[in-house]
């Protein structure tokens, strides 16, 4: 029945946007993202319906983001590429289109520079955005050796400011593992690290965790680190996964030789 009404629903809409252009074009696009969500997808509709979207209102950024998605999942790059290019052109300082440009260009054309540009970009349009701040983080990290003076001076400096925006996303979805991981791990890449926020990060992430092993072992490294053998032992005796003993030993044996 749910599906039913949906189609229903979209199906209506989509009547309706062609019937009376001056219809909200954000209705309209829902309608043909609705149709997307079925179990089984009408693949012709749905290419016919955002033909539909197109012509319609050909001046739409988000409209022309979501078809440049829509040719994406079918493999179609150079027609994604397109239809984000319009987008951006339509609105230079469109969030979502800066965002799939640069994804497109460090995946595709392997381009860092140009690339963490687009992610900054995106970044001064939607700056609370989370996903958008681990974007610029991960490529200031992966390739910082390339980014000297866009970023920073040096690669700490490239680095300092991965670190903060993963800090950021953090803040911004602090129940999302997987930034949290990304933001404490980022600590070990650093030459001189705070490892009293390290500490801090991998207690957050480590209470995200379903199976904590990781992150005990993780907190009892940077306990070692601040020089608490204490704490790193506390951390140690709770590692129960016999996958992780070989590393907690050796986390046992530093803390008992230091």
């Amino acid at each position: 029945m749910k599906f039913l009404l949906l189609m229903f629903f979209a199906a209506a809409t989509l009547c309706k946007a062609e019937s009376a252009p001056s219809d909200s074009p954000e209705k309209a696009l829902l309608a043909v993202q609705l149709l997307q969500a079925l179990p089984e997808p009408d693949a012709a509709a749905i290419e016919q319906a955002y033909q539909q979207l197109v012509a319609t209102y050909p001046n739409h950024p988000d409209i022309r983001v979501a078809y440049g998605d829509y040719f994406f999942d079918l493999k179609n790059q150079p027609s994604a590429l397109a239809q984000w290019r319009t987008a951006l052109r339509l609105a230079p300082e469109h969030a979502d289109a800066l965002s799939r440009l640069g994804g497109f260009i460090l995946n595709y054309e392997g381009d860092a520079p140009r690339a963490a540009d687009y992610f900054a970009r995106a970044l001064v349009s939607a700056p609370d955005n989370a996903q958008f701040h681990r974007d610029l983080a991960t490529v200031l990290a992966l390739f910082r050796h390339e980014l000297h003076g866009q970023f920073g001076a040096d690669s700490e400096a490239v680095l300092l400011q991965s670190l903060s925006h993963y800090q950021k996303a953090v803040q911004l979805e602090p129940a999302n593992l997987d930034a949290a991981r990304d933001y404490a791990e980022t600590f070990y890449m650093l030459q001189h690290p705070d490892w009293a926020a390290a500490r801090a990060a991998w207690e957050h992430a480590t209470n995200l965790m379903p199976a904590k092993d990781y992150g005990w072992l993780n907190l009892a490294r940077v306990s070692l680190k601040l020089g608490d053998k204490e704490a790193a032992a506390q951390y140690l005796s709770r590692v129960e996964n016999p996958e992780f003993f070989g590393v907690r030993d050796k986390l046992l044996r530093r803390a008992a030789s230091e």
